[in-house]
């Protein structure tokens, strides 16, 4: 690893015009060099973690006795320029020394500065490192736009506010300088899960500020289905800023997050986005479909728990739900659901067996079924004699039911006559 002072950390302060306590030293890394049959091994990442454990005093120095630079430090500082004696020193320093046996100097940030690509940031984020600055212009050589991340050792207040300037900057430039930047570029850029980020709670004060009344019942037309989605083209910006830089019940997933910057911050066409991801347009749209659902809803639960504090009926539900203690417990309420279910299930059961099932018995002997199985193999069918003849199987039968019936019934009127 090849570590150096830096000078041009220091210059991103008049870039933001943001006051940093002074005096404030660093280091810089420039680059890390290994065999190329060592990538992706996890050696960078545990050089950089040495020397961040080094800087903060967690390798202690094993050497008490005063080296001859920190004594001529403690006791030059009261000297001038003009008062300074310059001879050659009587023991020379070695070129390389252990941890051990150094100690460390006071620093307040790490940093570094590379050309902005997804791997690189990656890594560098996975340290604890955040980006304070991005060029507007890209290099000419490369085409990749300088970057700055920096570490606290100290106090990180500042370092957060810097970020968070940085990322609000970074998505109002991202529909003009950095438009051309692949959308997953930009989503790493602005998001950083190492780092808590203070972000302002959504509140019903917040909605009004990015949507209007009227803006709120278009998105309400658009998740029922009622309107089409250019009818929120200019609601596209302040509903991204709500998702990324509000503190919202949210949880949208990767591509939808990816979609939202693209098509809010970057304002790239649904083709763009489908040829960029390379996935149908119809996939982006349903995918930005089921995003804005979960955005109306999340505004919703915002107004409504808003208007239930005003009309006191917050406090009620809070009370019911946390000083009155369950009737019973999950367990026992699962218990006698399953001891209903058992219930009914042998109800039924006992209807089945009081039935007569003789009724739907095949008929049949085993004979007849040998035959029927022979010669059932090419007709795929089965005939089998069942003994007994049903009514209304014979039409001539039914008619000499009938007949008997009828003359029965004649019989009998002649013989109570002659009575």
């Amino acid at each position: 690893m090849n570590v150096a002072c830096a000078a041009d950390v220091p210059a991103v302060q008049p870039t933001f015009n943001y006051p940093i306590p002074k005096p404030r030293t660093l280091v810089r890394s420039n680059t890390i060099l290994k065999h190329c049959q060592c990538k992706q091994m996890g050696y960078g990442k545990r050089a950089l973690q040495q020397l961040a454990a080094y800087y903060m005093g967690d390798i202690p120095c094993l050497d008490e006795t005063p080296s001859d630079d920190e004594d001529k430090e403690t006791t030059g500082k009261a000297d001038s320029l003009h008062t300074e004696t310059i001879v050659p020193r009587s023991k020379p320093p070695t070129l390389l020394k252990r941890l051990t046996e150094v100690r460390p100097e006071h620093l307040d940030y790490l940093g570094t500065s590379f050309g902005l690509t997804e791997e690189l940031l990656k890594f560098w984020k996975s340290q604890k490192y955040m980006p304070v600055y991005l060029s507007q212009k890209a290099n000419e050589l490369t085409g990749e736009h300088s970057c700055i991340m920096l570490r606290s050792m100290q106090d990180s207040s500042w370092l957060a506010a810097y970020n968070a300037d940085f990322r609000q900057r970074f998505s109002r430039l991202l529909g003009r300088c950095f438009r051309k930047l692949p959308a997953s570029l930009a989503l790493s850029t602005l998001l950083n899960d190492s780092v808590k980020i203070n972000k302002p709670v959504l509140t019903k004060q917040l909605i009004e500020q990015y949507l209007s009344g009227h803006d709120q019942s278009r998105i309400e037309m658009y998740c029922r289905q009622q309107a089409d989605y250019r009818l929120l083209t200019d609601l596209l910006v302040p509903m991204a800023n709500i998702v990324f830089h509000t503190k919202v019940k949210l949880k949208l997933e990767a591509i939808q997050q990816v979609i939202f910057v693209a098509m809010g911050f970057q304002m790239k066409d649904v083709d763009d986005i489908a040829s960029e991801l390379t996935l149908p347009g119809s996939q982006i749209l349903a995918k930005f479909y089921e995003a804005c659902k979960k955005i109306n809803a999340a505004l919703n639960s915002v107004l409504e728990v808003t208007v239930a504090k005003e009309m006191g009926i917050e406090d009620k539900i809070s009370e019911v739900n946390t000083e009155e203690p369950m009737k019973q417990s999950l367990q026992e309420e699962l218990t006698k659901a399953a001891k209903d279910l058992e219930r009914k299930q042998r109800k039924e059961l006992s209807k089945l067996m009081g039935e007569d099932l003789a009724q739907y018995r095949i008929k049949g002997s085993d004979l007849d079924w040998g035959q029927a199985l022979k010669s059932s193999t090419e007709k795929q069918l089965v005939s089998v004699k069942s003994g007994e003849k049903r009514m209304g199987e014979d039409s001539k039968e039914i008619d000499e039911l009938i007949e008997t019936h009828s003359n029965n019934k004649k019989k009998k009127k002649k013989h109570v006559r002659n009575q």
